[in-house]
Protein backbone atom coordinates (compact mmCIF):
# COMPACT_ATOMS: atom_id res chain seq x y z
CA UNK A 1 0.00 0.00 0.00
CA UNK A 2 1.83 3.50 -0.88
CA UNK A 3 0.58 6.40 1.47
CA UNK A 4 1.21 10.01 1.03
CA UNK A 5 2.95 12.09 2.61
CA UNK A 6 0.19 13.36 4.74
CA UNK A 7 -0.73 10.35 5.83
CA UNK A 8 2.55 9.62 7.26
CA UNK A 9 3.00 12.53 8.92
CA UNK A 10 -1.14 12.17 10.08
CA UNK A 11 -0.35 8.53 11.47
CA UNK A 12 3.38 9.39 13.34
CA UNK A 13 1.11 12.84 14.79
CA UNK A 14 -1.53 10.16 16.44
CA UNK A 15 1.34 7.53 17.81
CA UNK A 16 1.60 7.01 21.24
CA UNK A 17 4.54 5.61 23.79
CA UNK A 18 4.48 4.38 27.06
CA UNK A 19 6.68 6.65 29.63
CA UNK A 20 8.85 4.37 32.05
CA UNK A 21 9.33 7.52 34.30
CA UNK A 22 5.75 7.69 35.18
CA UNK A 23 4.06 5.22 33.18
CA UNK A 24 1.18 6.76 31.32
CA UNK A 25 0.70 6.51 27.45
CA UNK A 26 1.81 10.03 25.39
CA UNK A 27 1.90 11.06 22.24
CA UNK A 28 6.02 11.15 20.45
CA UNK A 29 5.46 14.79 20.81
CA UNK A 30 5.72 14.68 24.37
CA UNK A 31 9.36 12.95 24.19
CA UNK A 32 12.95 14.51 23.67
CA UNK A 33 14.51 12.69 20.18
CA UNK A 34 17.19 9.58 20.47
CA UNK A 35 18.99 8.80 17.14
CA UNK A 36 20.31 5.59 18.80
CA UNK A 37 16.72 4.23 19.87
CA UNK A 38 14.13 1.76 18.02
CA UNK A 39 11.46 4.65 17.68
CA UNK A 40 13.75 7.39 17.32
CA UNK A 41 12.58 8.86 20.96
CA UNK A 42 13.62 8.63 24.41
CA UNK A 43 12.04 6.00 27.34
CA UNK A 44 11.06 9.15 29.47
CA UNK A 45 8.78 12.10 28.64
CA UNK A 46 9.70 15.46 28.45
CA UNK A 47 8.15 16.25 32.11
CA UNK A 48 9.85 13.11 33.40
CA UNK A 49 13.19 13.78 32.44
CA UNK A 50 13.02 17.69 33.44
CA UNK A 51 12.03 15.89 36.81
CA UNK A 52 15.03 13.80 37.31
CA UNK A 53 17.21 16.68 35.95
CA UNK A 54 15.64 19.05 38.28
CA UNK A 55 16.14 16.79 41.25
CA UNK A 56 19.99 15.78 40.43
CA UNK A 57 20.53 19.21 40.39
CA UNK A 58 19.29 20.21 43.50
CA UNK A 59 20.91 17.38 44.89
CA UNK A 60 24.49 18.53 43.65
CA UNK A 61 24.22 22.18 43.90
CA UNK A 62 27.27 22.47 45.37
CA UNK A 63 29.53 20.74 43.31
CA UNK A 64 28.13 22.42 40.19
CA UNK A 65 28.78 25.81 41.52
CA UNK A 66 32.27 24.86 42.22
CA UNK A 67 32.90 23.47 38.62
CA UNK A 68 31.17 26.62 37.20
CA UNK A 69 33.73 28.78 39.80
CA UNK A 70 36.61 26.83 38.66
CA UNK A 71 35.85 27.70 34.91
CA UNK A 72 35.40 30.84 35.28
CA UNK A 73 38.73 30.95 37.37
CA UNK A 74 40.64 30.10 34.38
CA UNK A 75 42.50 33.22 32.19
CA UNK A 76 41.33 31.83 28.92
CA UNK A 77 37.92 31.71 29.77
CA UNK A 78 38.27 35.06 31.73
CA UNK A 79 39.29 35.89 28.23
CA UNK A 80 36.58 34.82 26.41
CA UNK A 81 33.76 35.83 28.52
CA UNK A 82 34.86 39.48 27.86
CA UNK A 83 34.67 38.86 24.59
CA UNK A 84 31.28 37.57 24.31
CA UNK A 85 30.42 40.57 26.67
CA UNK A 86 31.70 42.63 24.17
CA UNK A 87 30.19 41.30 21.30
CA UNK A 88 27.21 41.15 23.15
CA UNK A 89 27.15 45.02 23.81
CA UNK A 90 28.09 45.95 20.09
CA UNK A 91 25.01 43.65 19.01
CA UNK A 92 22.60 45.48 21.32
CA UNK A 93 24.08 49.04 20.36
CA UNK A 94 23.32 47.88 16.35
CA UNK A 95 19.56 46.86 17.01
CA UNK A 96 18.95 50.17 18.50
Amino acid sequence: MTTTTGERQSFEADAWKFCNGCGEDKPLEAYHRQAGTRDGRKSRCRACVAEVSATWRARNREDIRAKAAEYRARPENKVRARANSAAWRKRQETSK
